[in-house]
């Protein structure tokens, strides 16, 4: 119903070939929005993955922070 409303012939008014960019925009813009969304959403976990994967890699966080305090890089509160 929505793409009849459009249908002018008059000059200076739409037509229905305008009406149809319109429709094909927003399809666009929805499509652009899942694929951002998605695509965050799979760089949020991976990364997510990857600590996770490298904390058990490395013998666990404790076994991080120990080497981080010998190599002088963190400083224990006093």
């Amino acid at each position: 119903m929505s793409s009849f409303r459009c249908c002018a012939f008059v000059a200076g008014q739409r037509t229905q070939d305008d009406c149809d960019g319109d429709c094909d925009f927003q399809g666009g813009i929805k499509a652009v929005v899942w694929t951002d969304f998605l695509q965050g959403l799979v760089m949020v976990v991976s990364s997510f993955i990857v600590i996770i994967l490298g904390l058990i890699h490395v013998g666990g966080f404790r076994s991080v922070l120990e080497r981080n305090l010998e190599g002088g890089r963190i400083r224990e509160l006093e």
